[in-house]
């Protein structure tokens, strides 16, 4: 028997099937009732469902952002109709007396009274717990202790004392062969070096000493310092801080390496540069073109050094190029208001800056939009043959015609309508941009 019942609509499957495996995970698959995994091929679903709902303990029903506003193919919202299963299974656990625990997804809407049928009404009461991305694991253990809260009677299974996103016994397990082998890698290493550093010091491997300065001197560092010397660096005058004279030398150090031979060959010998070659002077015959009246530039020292502004020129963005003109078309026949026969009917007219394909979209008397391509000829005159409702009907009805110039976007819609696709002809498709519309009549 089932103590958790996951209620749920179509679009928020992927949520109700992971709170379907974290509580199986947490208490065992007999103990969470899920239509899409818990009925099996020819059981009858209606009594198989509603028995489920009626045992169990606590009903979750998962609301994601479509939940008050999914229509089914007909247009008309599901939740107002009595057989909407969803409605159907809440109504089943608020008549049996079953806490009902709204789980909201993300930042969904939770319903209002107003919102809600007259048999689920109360829902809009009950206290919600929150799922969402972002806090997934921490949301599921929540919901998993409100659950063992309101039944005490189900039990953790074995290994599962925490959620296995979050900790637990399972963890190691849930991370894989590939990440398990890489963590033993990584623990084999820190084990080598931790055996390996105390043989190292063992082996008197350590940091040289490094010189200490005292009062302006170097000393070095360590055990090397005897009785005498402190005593003698006791009663010693201070040193002065050394300065860019020739550095006096310490007692007990030569002045310099007695191993360097004397440095020789300096200063270096005086460079000769070569004199400049004599002042070019033109030839006799040649004369300088007269300059421009004014001042010579070349003669002038108060001028300022005029700034290069071509890379940055270079660099500037293009102006942005205009956009391209609006379409515009119209009918030239059939007139506005006219009354046709039989189907199709040839339609005409004229367009302009047209960028993609043209249609003569007819809205029935239903409400549904069929597509017809109009071909437009180079001087804009565009035809088109739209059918205008079934043969059989014998009353005028009103129709609609609409010149549509349809971008890419609309291609899927286009197809899916001569497709026969359901539940998208109640609406124009996106990418549609309307250029005209007529209303007409049609008489058998």
């Amino acid at each position: 028997m089932p103590a958790v019942f996951v209620n749920y609509r179509g679009p928020d499957s992927a949520w109700a099937v992971l709170l379907d495996r974290e509580l199986t995970e947490l208490f065992g698959p007999e103990k969470v009732f899920r239509a899409g995994r818990s009925i099996r091929p020819g059981d009858d679903f209606v009594d198989r469902i509603l028995t489920a709902v009626r045992t169990s303990s606590v009903l979750l029903a998962v609301i994601g952002p479509d939940w008050v506003t999914a229509t089914g193919h007909d247009g008309h919202r599901r939740l107002s109709d009595p057989q909407d299963w969803v409605r159907r299974e809440i109504a089943a656990a608020f008549d049996a007396g079953i806490p009902v625990v709204p789980v909201r997804i993300g930042q969904a809407t939770l319903p209002g009274a107003a919102e809600l049928p007259a048999d689920i009404a109360r829902l809009a009461r009950c206290q919600y717990l929150p799922l969402s991305e972002q806090s997934a694991s921490g949301d599921i253990e929540r919901i998993a202790q409100e659950l063992v809260r309101l039944d005490p009677t189900i039990r953790r299974r074995r290994g599962s004392a925490a959620h296995p996103a979050v900790g637990g016994p399972d963890r190691w397990r849930r991370l894989g062969r590939p990440r398990q082998a890489a963590l033993g890698a990584i623990a084999a290493v820190a084990v080598v070096a931790a055996a390996t550093l105390p043989a190292v010091r063992l082996l008197g491997w350590r940091t040289p000493a490094r010189p200490v300065t005292v009062t302006g001197a170097a000393m070095p560092a360590g055990p090397a310092s005897t009785p005498a010397s402190r005593s003698a660096s006791a009663t010693a005058p201070p040193v002065r801080p050394p300065t860019p004279t020739p550095r006096p030398s310490l007692p007990g150090h030569a002045a310099s390496p007695p191993d360097l031979p004397p440095l020789t060959g300096w200063p270096p010998p005086e460079i000769s540069v070569p004199s400049p070659p004599p002042s070019w002077s033109p030839p006799p015959s040649w004369s300088p073109s007269p300059s421009p009246p004014g001042p010579s530039v070349s003669n002038r020292t108060d001028t300022a050094p005029v700034p290069d502004t071509t890379s940055t020129a270079r660099r500037s963005p293009p102006p942005p190029p205009p956009p391209p003109p609006a379409a515009t078309g119209r009918f030239t026949s059939p007139a506005a208001g006219a009354s046709v026969t039989g189907s199709p009917v040839p339609a005409a007219g004229h367009v302009a800056n047209l960028s993609g394909s043209l249609y003569c979209i007819v809205q029935d008397e239903s409400g549904n939009y069929w597509p017809y391509r109009a071909t437009p000829a180079p001087d804009g005159r565009w035809t088109a043959n739209p059918g205008i409702g079934p043969a059989q009907i014998n009353r005028q009805l009103p129709f609609t015609l609409i010149l549509a110039g349809a971008t890419a976007e609309a291609a899927d819609w286009i197809r899916a309508r001569y497709s026969n696709v359901d539940g998208v002809g109640g609406r124009l498709p996106v990418g549609v941009q309307e250029l005209s519309r007529i209303q007409i009549s049609r008489v058998a």
